[in-house]
């Protein structure tokens, strides 16, 4: 332990790691002395508010120093969540205990594009960042009794890490004492599979680019061609069995992170070729309110038309206000009294040829951060309960703030949903809007012993059915528990089926969308009482929109998109992503919109507005053509499907020019026939939609999907990246065709057969 006026050369000379935790204060000299120690070979962990209280330019050399800088303290307590690729393996060793609930975390923001996240906070900030020689823990570690064994973990396994990073740059150095101490962890078959799966799908998103951009420009080359990092990679996925067998774990590892750099170094940044997508955005309540007039908003808008954004989720009721002057509400958002945003909205979306969907807050009525911003006190519960304090949702103890920072209204209440539906019906009959973008469609967050959703109504509601007053429930009555989770869930589907039937009896072409949490179904229905497959099977709900935030697409496409991708594999509905864009570097971004396209989606949605920057636009560029002529798949999905097929089969042609695809023979002669068939079938539906017709072109459809992997068997053992891709992108064709049976041929009186009980 050195005294903090004690940090100079001297003092380090013999320092090879070291800990400097929640120090607010440094002086310039002292910084300067850390920055010489660490380029000198150092090994710095930083944890808390760093240098926050110093003057900005010593902040400013911390900043260069650490390549991330301390943003601001969390509002609330959240999780920690570690990211899931095996790089970070040294980091998954920390316990996943309640611990975890970090009440004196903040958001770490980075400031080199050496640091990356180890780990994020429940919200998706930075919570751990790291590079070569600095690990920043952004929270103020070992400063609550309670959270001690927590804080030591991380401490150790970040200790572990910089001294394996030592070791592994300087394997055979005899002056680290550190080397026996902390040998390479072996790999296990899960973390083998998983760094495989990693580079290979790394250089399957690669090679789609690159095959995009030859179809575009009529560049007939080989794909793999371009990227030399592409063969390397492929020489050491070949490399990694006889690596690992020879237990040279710290070689794999060291290995596949330069494999992984190497490939990204080389991503192809190129603009999005035009497909037909949904590209939506969250125009967040921020961005409208800096805007201040119609004239500044056009401005917003005029970039959204830039990036080739079709369709806006624009913030119309937020914390209970709406933003315009409502006749229904008790009062408009304070911050934008004087002038109208929804209509201007409405006005300048589609004078650009995009669609405007109004999104509202259903069940969450109020939010401290923005009572600060309109000068009411944080515990402010909002204009909506303010009115009506019965309404309220509550918790076990009678509080009405969530544990999220926010109140709730009861959704069990009648007189909740006939005041919203009213709302809706107001938005809906005054405004233009094209459609209803659903938010906080559920219950307020809970977690076992801090439970949510005891409102009045609710209560009353559930021990008139069962006799039983839900406060009395134990968490050990399973039965009892899950009775009165299922009881809450149900009310939110309720309403979402009502809100779907009498907005569509007043505009039959009105889009329904929401935005959800893509939880695997249990979590959800435990912590929040959110069932969207229901909706989504009835067909209640148009457009499924997953918050699947992550900055890295690995954790993106794993944890969050493949699972909800499975709740609405068979379901009526569009299913669209949603992207962060928030501290998102632009080939990631764009990585994780090819991964998209690469997928059963009908395209993303980008969070949010406020996030969309200017060095975005060479993913985003577009052309006015392009948007004027582009297709709308939830507007024309028959056309939709029609046109990504002839773009697949488009890429097909391209590669077999190229000698790029290894099939031939009978398989060869199969798949070129069937094509053909499937062409034709898709180009009858959409010139001649029917229910005969529907059914042709999905059992076309489903020939093509069964047989692919026959056909293409030699095609996926090289590349099976590729093949799976295809096939996945033949699952958003036929979620379209699907789409296509509810939304323009259900209401057919000569149709008789539902096309989703076609194989």
């Amino acid at each position: 332990v050195l005294p903090l006026e004690n940090l100079n050369k001297q003092a380090l000379a013999d320092v090879r790691l070291l800990l400097l935790p929640n120090l607010q204060t440094l002086s310039g000299a002292q910084v300067e002395t850390v920055s010489e120690w660490v380029i000198n070979g150092g090994r710095l962990i930083v944890t808390g508010p760093i240098g926050q209280k110093s003057p900005p330019d010593v902040q400013a050399k911390l900043r260069s120093l650490l390549g991330a800088y301390w943003h601001g303290h969390l509002a609330e307590p959240t999780n920690l969540l570690v990211r899931s690729d095996m790089s970070y393996s040294w980091a998954l060793s920390v316990p996943r205990v309640n611990t975890t609930t970090v009440d004196s975390g903040g958001t770490l923001k980075l400031s080199s594009s050496k640091t990356l996240p180890v780990a994020y906070w429940s919200d998706n900030s930075a919570a751990v960042l790291a590079n070569q020689n600095i690990l920043f823990l952004g929270w103020q570690w070992g400063m609550a009794k309670e959270r001690q064994a927590y804080d030591r973990s991380w401490l150790i396994a970040a200790a572990n890490r910089l001294n394996s990073t030592d070791s592994s740059t300087n394997p055979t150095n005899p002056t680290n004492p550190t080397q026996n101490l902390t040998p390479e962890p072996r790999i296990s078959n899960l973390e083998e599979t998983s760094m495989r799966q990693d580079i290979q799908e790394l250089i399957g998103r690669i090679e789609s680019r690159i095959a995009s951009n030859q179809i575009a420009n009529s560049n007939l080359k080989p794909p793999s061609a371009t990227i030399p990092s592409i063969a390397i990679a492929k020489q050491f996925l070949q490399a990694m069995p006889t690596m690992i067998r020879d237990a040279r774990y710290g070689e794999v590892r060291t290995q596949w992170q330069q494999t992984r750099q190497s490939l990204w170094r080389d991503y192809p940044i190129t603009s999005l070729s035009a497909i037909p997508e949904v590209r939506a955005i969250w125009l967040d309540r921020g961005t409208i309110v800096a805007a201040r007039s119609e004239r500044q908003l056009a401005v917003v808008f005029d970039r959204m038309a830039a990036a080739g954004i079709n369709t806006v989720f624009l913030e119309t009721v937020n914390a209970g206000y709406p933003i315009y002057p409502s006749s229904v509400a008790p009062q408009q958002n304070p911050l934008t009294i004087g002038w109208d945003p929804l209509a201007a909205a409405v006005k300048l979306a589609h004078e650009r040829k995009m669609e405007l969907h109004a999104w509202v807050w259903v069940f969450s009525a109020g939010n401290r951060r923005h009572n600060l911003l309109i000068g009411k006190p944080a515990d402010y519960i909002g204009p909506v309960l303010s009115a009506h304090p019965e309404w309220a949702d509550r918790g076990q103890n009678g509080e009405t703030f969530a544990p999220e920072g926010k109140p709730f209204v009861d959704p069990a209440n009648p007189f909740v949903q006939d005041y919203l539906l009213k709302l809706y019906r107001e938005i809906v009959t005054r405004y233009k809007v094209d459609g209803i973008h659903l938010d906080y469609i559920r219950y307020p967050r809970q977690e076992p012993g801090a439970d949510f959703g005891f409102g009045v109504a609710g209560r009353s509601q559930f021990q008139a059915l069962t006799g039983i007053d839900p406060m009395s429930i134990s968490l050990n009555n399973s039965s009892l528990w899950w009775m009165w989770t299922q009881f809450r869930a149900k009310q939110v589907n309720q309403f979402v089926a009502r809100a779907s039937k009498e907005l569509k009896q007043i505009k039959p072409d009105l889009v329904i969308s929401v935005a959800v949490f893509p939880w695997r179904n249990i979590e959800r229905l435990t912590k929040i009482q959110q069932d969207w497959e229901v909706w989504a099977a009835r067909g209640d709900i148009d457009l499924l929109v997953p918050m699947t935030y992550a900055p890295d697409t690995s954790r993106f496409l794993q944890q969050l998109v493949q699972p909800a991708l499975t709740g609405v594999a068979q379901s009526p509905v569009l299913f669209l992503p949603g992207v962060l864009l928030r501290d998102m570097r632009e080939n990631e971004l764009l990585d994780q919109l090819q991964a998209l396209r690469d997928l059963p989606s009908g395209g993303y949605a980008l969070f949010a507005a406020e996030h969309l920057r200017f060095n975005y636009d060479r993913v985003f560029k577009t052309t006015k053509a392009e948007q004027d002529t582009q297709i709308l798949p939830y507007r024309k999905p028959f056309a939709a499907a029609m046109s990504r097929y002839t773009l697949l089969q488009q890429e097909w042609n391209a590669l077999l020019k190229m000698d790029s695809i290894a099939v031939s023979g009978e398989n060869l002669r199969l798949w070129q026939s069937h094509s053909e068939t499937l062409s034709q079938a898709l180009s009858t539906l959409n010139q001649q939609p029917s229910q005969a017709n529907l059914k042709i072109a999905m059992l076309a459809l489903s020939k093509m999907s069964t047989n692919l992997p026959t056909w293409m068997r030699s095609e996926k053992s090289e590349r099976p990246y590729r093949v799976t891709a295809w096939s996945n992108r033949l699952g958003a064709i036929a979620a379209f065709l699907r789409y296509g049976d509810r939304t323009v041929l259900q209401s057919s009186p000569t149709t008789t057969t539902r096309a989703a009980n076609i194989p």
